[in-house]
């Protein structure tokens, strides 16, 4: 929008100062606030919700044992934030900022998501989820392969074609799911899980 001279609404401008590499690091300018990507239409409701006061704005926070990070928007503040107060009221800036884009914009845009960028959060977000909750249990999340990921958050979609029920002793075993579902995977996808997995195994 800027490279084309359009006006558009930043409502959590940059401190002062900060170099052109900063703002993008930080998370600055790249949208009106500073919420880190929207994807989903469910995201985007939850956002409003806690921005409007419609529901509680949550508490919870992630520490790697010395920074703090906002589960919500994991990778918004490099490194995490210093301190749990500061990604607190760092939180409640942009949900304010969040409000003033709802009562002040007039024209709402979203944008096809998912590039590079949207990639490296997923993969620092499944990071610090294994460091705080799964890695002191002994287990862990595996990603999902990276070749099958597309515009950063979207899983390919030949990857849910001719995907088949699993065996259980049914009826409908081995059937094909229909054509319209889109949660399960064929054995493409399996096949490429399953080497990483293995890999990953290997090396534990």
């Amino acid at each position: 929008m800027k490279d084309r001279n359009f006006n558009w609404l930043i409502a959590e401008p940059a401190p002062y100062g900060l170099s052109p590499q900063s703002l993008q690091d930080y998370n600055y300018n790249t949208f009106s606030c500073r919420t880190g990507n929207i994807y989903t239409t469910a995201l985007l409701l939850q956002w409003t919700r806690w921005a409007l006061g419609i529901s509680d704005v949550p508490t919870e926070v992630w520490s790697d044992g010395q920074n703090y990070f906002d589960p919500f928007r994991p990778a918004i503040e490099p490194g995490g934030f210093l301190s749990c107060e500061e990604m607190i009221r760092s939180r409640m800036e942009t949900l304010g900022a969040f409000r003033k884009c709802i009562e002040t914009s007039r024209i709402r845009a979203k944008t096809p998501g998912g590039n590079r960028r949207a990639l490296s959060e997923y993969i620092s977000g499944l990071e610090l989820l294994n460091a705080e909750r799964y890695l002191p249990m002994g287990a862990a999340v595996i990603p999902q392969p990276h070749e099958t990921i597309v515009d950063g958050c979207k899983t390919e979609a030949r990857f849910s074609v001719g995907s088949r029920r699993l065996s259980v002793g049914s009826f409908i075993d081995d059937e094909l799911h229909p054509e319209s579902d889109l949660s399960h995977m064929n054995e493409a996808f399996g096949e490429l899980w399953l080497r990483q997995f293995l890999t990953q195994l290997a090396m534990a």
